[in-house]
């Protein structure tokens, strides 16, 4: 997969030189590299570092695309990938008793950095925390998350004002996040793993507000297993959920309110374990894409029928590079597209040419690029546009 973020350049009002603050990510495993998505093919350098990590990560850069802040789930790392004083997180997680204590925390996505430079020059880090279960059965919440947890940070001086501090506590999804309508603040939206409850948090200049909302399609007691993949489109006006098992939940947005509202349902019944999770839509907001291991397929979101729209518009060539590199999750690209990874540590990704045509013209192309290192779906970070602007007309405070 790629362990990479990829940024995109150009989209409606987006500003390219915003954009450059997910540029920098590093993948997993023995011999790391910093990957910059300033352009494409990705820029990669070897790095010399023995910083634990596993699946679980999330990175910050400033606007020019400098390297400023990352976590592997356990401490917050500077550009030097030095902890940061007071840094330990996730303290409550009863993995730190584990063997995953000197690798990093599992999981999929870490989290993200969210800035706010109106005053002090602060980052809030928002991230899950895991817990241990066992058993790895539909029908359990098994490799779910358990807490959401919030860090701040001062920029100035790199040092912690608080940690571990809780959101949103339960069996709990991974969060997406969008900028406010208002162009400043945030918005954090994060399910309860099977139900048809939200939480969405606010993350402001000087304070941090949290509300419940229950809407659209409940699950009941059919657990995620915590690989469905949730998202915000580009605009942030449509956040996507992914069910492991049943389907897709595409829900608006209001981006002033923090409300969700007009939830459709897409029926997608994937009936074993790691059937894929993907969910992402296109740039233009017409196109819905998601996948099983061997399929990737395309939903037309303006059709009066949204499942009869189903196309599927790629199959496995079931090749290996060095293991089966079939469809993982997919992320926004440096150039609209949409990158998919793979399940299993390949070299090889693929790469939908054109998200926002319809049908086979979307083009996509399998083992599009190779990458130095190995990376799996288990390393896919947690997409933040940075870049969103305010809403126009402004938004009424």
């Amino acid at each position: 997969m790629k362990k990479i973020i990829f940024i995109l350049l150009s989209f409606l009002n987006y500003s390219a030189f915003a954009q450059l603050q997910m540029a920098n990510r590093c993948n997993v495993g023995d011999v790391k590299c910093m990957f910059q998505f300033k352009e494409f093919p990705p820029v990669y350098t070897y790095l010399n570092t023995k910083m634990p990590m596993s699946s679980y990560n999330a990175a910050y850069s400033d606007y020019e695309g400098n390297f400023k802040y990352f976590s592997n789930g356990q401490y917050i790392y500077n550009h030097n990938y030095s902890k940061l004083k007071n840094s330990k997180i996730n303290q409550s997680s009863n993995l730190w008793n584990t063997n995953f204590a000197g690798v990093g925390m599992p999981g999929l996505g870490g989290g993200g950095f969210l800035e706010s430079f109106q005053k002090d020059s602060l980052i809030y880090y928002v991230y899950p925390t895991l817990e241990i279960i066992d058993s790895l059965k539909p029908g359990t919440n098994s490799g779910t998350y358990s807490d959401l947890m919030v860090c701040k940070i001062n920029l100035t001086n790199d040092s912690i004002i608080f940690k571990d501090s809780v959101l949103a506590s339960g069996v709990l999804q991974m969060p997406a996040f969008v900028r406010h309508g208002n162009g400043t603040d945030w918005w954090v939206v994060c399910p309860e793993n099977g139900l048809n409850n939200y939480y969405i948090i606010g993350i402001h200049n000087d304070s941090i507000s949290v509300k419940k909302q229950t809407i659209g399609k409940s699950f009941g007691t059919i657990f995620d297993n915590g690989f469905g993949w949730n998202d915000f489109s580009l605009d942030g006006s449509i956040y996507v959920r992914n069910h492991a098992y049943e389907g897709i939940i595409v829900i608006n947005f209001d981006r002033c309110k923090g409300e969700l509202f007009n939830p459709k349902f897409v029926k997608l019944t994937k009936t074993e374990y790691f059937q894929g999770a993907g969910a992402n839509v296109s740039a233009n907001n017409r196109f819905l894409y998601s996948n099983t291991r061997n399929t990737i397929l395309q939903f037309d979101l303006e059709a009066n029928d949204i499942e009869a729209s189903l196309d599927t518009v790629a199959v496995w060539d079931f090749k290996n590079d060095p293991f089966q590199t079939d469809f993982s999750m997919g992320s926004y690209g440096v150039d609209n597209k949409i990158y998919y990874s793979t399940y299993n540590g390949c070299l090889s990704n693929h790469v939908i040419d054109r998200p926002n045509l319809k049908g086979k013209a979307c083009n996509v192309r399998q083992h599009a690029y190779r990458v130095p290192v190995q990376v799996s779906l288990t390393q896919m970070p947690i997409f933040v546009n940075y870049a969103l602007k305010a809403i126009e007309p402004p938004c009424k405070e």
